[in-house]
């Protein structure tokens, strides 16, 4: 399964149900699961990396990923922008 960015946009955006509460466990699984996930998959962390910094790399990887994306794969300037703010 690869990301599918409108569909995490509907999920987790601004518009999305804010009654979500996510627990810390369940955002760092979050933050693996897009940093293996993407289709412009590369190593973010490869075997060289100290095992205690693996989750911080799939943490800086997840924020820039939606960073780039609601940048990239929102139609229309203002939106994105708007998109961005609100991130």
């Amino acid at each position: 399964m690869n990301w599918d960015f409108r569909y995490e946009l509907e999920r987790w955006g601004p518009e999305a149900n804010s009654a979500q509460t996510v627990s810390v466990e369940h955002a760092r699984e979050y933050c693996r699961r897009v940093a293996r996930m993407h289709y412009e998959n590369f190593p973010v962390v490869t075997f060289w990396l100290p095992r205690e910094l693996h989750q911080h790399f799939f943490n800086v990887y997840a924020f820039c990923r939606w960073s780039d994306d609601l940048s990239d794969e929102v139609e229309g300037a203002e939106r994105s922008l708007a998109l961005l703010k609100w991130w």
